[in-house]
């Protein structure tokens, strides 16, 4: 069923409890699974594959798309645990994700910040209500909403997502739709969109449309002092 349905499957193990979950696709060929991990929010997807046999989360992320491969090291552990999965892929794969792990300096993706929450559009308030708890993050000002495809739909406010009904999905709060920016894009083209619109946070999404991270709001005012600094020093 994983195999064949990995969407499905997705959908239907996020509202588990993650050991639970892991147990139901360790079975499955790797590639399975890195579908299955593709089509959850990188929240979610991270949780299953720490309670996997490490041997399997080293063959899952070597079949997955480098953003969701990215993802997922940069929820992990400590720096110990993330270079020993790097280290363990194909080297193809390990030179691919390397290279969008080192951003050009004062690029959207040096100044994003790689773990901002991502979920599903059909995950449970509840679910994402505990993992932002477990997370600890207190200076987030949205989530991430993604397809089941992983692509990008929008972004929910916090406080939206924490005083709705623990059975709603996100699918039923009000998804905003937000501008977003290319990892590889300057500090410049930041600036830029910054003067167009005033944001809270903003994605920033890979060249197939899927969030890799958020330039949060302190990152954006940043982005704005700089700049401001520079036409002064002009």
């Amino acid at each position: 069923y994983v195999t064949r349905h990995p969407g499905t499957a997705a959908q239907a193990i996020q509202d588990l409890d993650p050991g639970d979950a892991a147990s139901l696709v360790r079975a499955a060929p790797p590639r399975a699974i890195a579908e299955v991990l593709a089509r959850m929010g990188a929240d979610s997807a991270v949780r299953i594959v720490n309670r996997l046999a490490p041997e399997i989360s080293r063959r899952a992320m070597a079949e997955s798309d480098p953003a969701v491969a990215i993802a997922v090291l940069r929820r992990l552990g400590g720096d110990d645990v993330q270079r020993a999965l790097l280290g363990s892929l194909p080297p193809a794969r390990r030179r691919e994700v390397e290279t969008y792990l080192s951003y050009p300096e004062n690029s959207a993706g040096s100044l994003m910040d790689p773990t901002a929450p991502v979920f599903r559009e059909d995950a449970r308030v509840s679910e994402v209500a505990a993992a932002l708890r477990g997370s600890r993050r207190f200076d987030d000002n949205v989530v991430m909403v993604v397809t089941p495809e992983g692509q990008l739909r929008g972004t929910i406010t916090i406080v939206e997502v924490l005083l709705a009904s623990p059975d709603q999905r996100l699918t039923s709060l009000r998804i905003q739709t937000s501008p977003t920016i290319e990892a590889f894009a300057s500090r410049e083209e930041v600036a830029e969109l910054l003067e167009r619109q005033r944001l809270a946070a903003m994605p920033v999404v890979d060249v197939t449309g899927r969030p890799v991270g958020a330039l949060s709001q302190r990152a954006l005012a940043l982005v704005a002092e700089q700049d401001v600094a520079a036409d002064m020093q002009a």
